[in-house]
């Protein structure tokens, strides 16, 4: 063993900066997409496979203090979900850490359904129409259809389609939108 051999899995990674060999290890390990440890002599590295944006704020989006609303917009970019829109004020930083976790597993089941007709049947989001009137209708100044689903109990998302994406633009938590819509 040379003082420049690497070693990943007890196997040894020959040329670390040569990624030209298609059949090293290196490559596999980038084509595995996953965090490793690298072994030099006695060190050991941590190699972070960052290969998205949404990789990379997924895994890592504590240490990098990446904000709520910025990783629901990385988390859910190129889906159904579009979180472009979305500010702190009317977003995820007011939930709970319990609410935030009901939020993503709900966002990730709006964005796995085949199509608008399977969101549109599914009892559990009630994806309808928001119909707010007069002066309690919170979304006045807005020309598109607004739409809402929950995401738990009394709890909202709103938004409109515009093309094949809901464009979130209010989360709630507390069900006083929603009431009068």
């Amino acid at each position: 063993m040379s003082g420049n051999d690497y070693f990943w899995a007890q196997k040894r990674l020959m040329r670390i900066v040569n990624l030209g060999d298609t059949n090293s290890i290196l490559n596999k390990f980038v084509a595995e997409l996953r965090d490793v440890d690298i072994q030099k002599d006695s060190q050991k590295y941590e190699v972070l496979s960052i290969y998205s944006p949404r990789y990379l704020a997924q895994n890592h989006y504590i240490d990098l203090n990446i904000g709520r609303c910025d990783y629901l917009k990385i988390r859910y970019e190129g889906t159904r979900i579009d979180c472009s829109l979305l500010e702190k004020k009317s977003g995820p930083d007011q939930l709970e850490e319990s609410e935030y976790k009901q939020l993503l597993g709900t966002l990730d089941k709006f964005v796995q359904h085949e199509s608008w007709d399977t969101i549109d049947r599914d009892d559990g989001l009630e994806y309808k129409r928001y119909r707010g009137a007069g002066k309690k209708n919170y979304f006045a100044g807005y020309s598109q259809t607004i739409m809402k689903f929950r995401y738990s109990g009394k709890q909202r998302v709103f938004g409109y389609r515009k093309g094949d994406r809901f464009r979130v633009i209010l989360i709630e938590r507390n069900h006083k939108i929603s009431n009068n819509g």
